[in-house]
């Protein structure tokens, strides 16, 4: 019969340097973009990805609740509100979305490589994906 040992932790080999992760976040907005003068409302999905060195136990850069946690007094200023009348965003265009959102994470989120903002249903869906400077 063998020793009983003390629990250890488990630990993640993923065979690497850095890893890529993200975490997925949607927001219900209203805006309105020239030519167009009426309200749209839209429903946007908001992907932040991060990238660093593995955790040795989790295997992740940045823990989920880490990024929610910093990510939502953010996202809380878009979700329910009229992007136009918001500092920095008067054309709401998903880019320009994209950006203001780098643009308030990325020095609290330093392992934060990109945004990307989509809208519409599956299968027929647009967007884009801001790569910030740093």
């Amino acid at each position: 019969m063998r020793p009983v040992s003390a629990p250890q932790k488990h630990l993640v080999n993923l065979g690497c340097l850095m890893i890529e992760t993200f975490k997925e976040f949607s927001i219900e907005t209203a805006r309105s973009l020239p030519p167009h003068q009426a309200f749209q409302r839209d429903t946007f999905s908001v992907c932040l990805h991060l990238r660093g060195d593995p955790d040795p136990v989790y295997g992740w850069p940045v823990g989920s609740g880490d990024v929610e946690r910093l990510a939502q007094p953010v996202l809380s200023k878009l979700q329910h509100h009229h992007l136009n009348e918001l500092e920095g965003l008067a054309l709401p265009s998903t880019e320009n979305i994209a950006r203001w959102i780098w643009d308030r994470l990325s020095d609290s989120m330093p392992a934060l490589v990109r945004v990307s903002v989509t809208r519409g249903r599956a299968g027929a869906r647009e967007g884009c994906t801001y790569i910030g400077r740093g």
